[in-house]
């Protein structure tokens, strides 16, 4: 789409330069009688402007084929999603494997300290130690 595009402004560039030869050759004859002429430049004009015609059918065709591509992409998409949704969800998450022991029914128990913690001052019986 782009080259045809840039083709088609590069050949319009050239077509105004065609129509002002033509009009110059003419010697103040009408537009319509120029082009009928049988001078060179006539005939390429009516060249470039067959080339100008062809590249706006390929800008055509090639716009065609992007939206059909777009509509395909878009369709295909849904598709998709319609197949992902249809699908029952999984029993298990891959994040949380399956345990293989029997879950725990007793409560948690609280931690206890070891008998011989902290460590105490054999004269005073005071912790050798505070904390805080």
């Amino acid at each position: 789409m782009l080259r045809a595009a840039w083709q088609k402004r590069r050949v319009g560039l050239v077509e105004a330069d065609l129509y002002r030869t033509v009009l110059a050759e003419s010697g103040g004859a009408s537009l319509a009688a120029a082009l009928l002429a049988d001078s060179p430049a006539a005939k390429l004009l009516a060249r470039v402007q067959r080339q100008i015609a062809a590249f706006e059918r390929a800008w055509y065709r090639a716009n065609a084929e992007l939206r059909r591509g777009r509509r395909q992409t878009e369709s295909d998409f849904g598709n998709y999603l319609d197949t992902l949704t249809a699908k029952p969800a999984p029993a298990e998450l891959a994040s949380f494997p399956p345990t293989s022991h029997s879950p725990n029914t007793e409560p948690p128990t609280a931690r206890t300290a070891p008998k011989d913690w902290p460590p105490v001052d054999e004269k005073t019986g005071r912790p050798l130690y505070f904390v805080g």
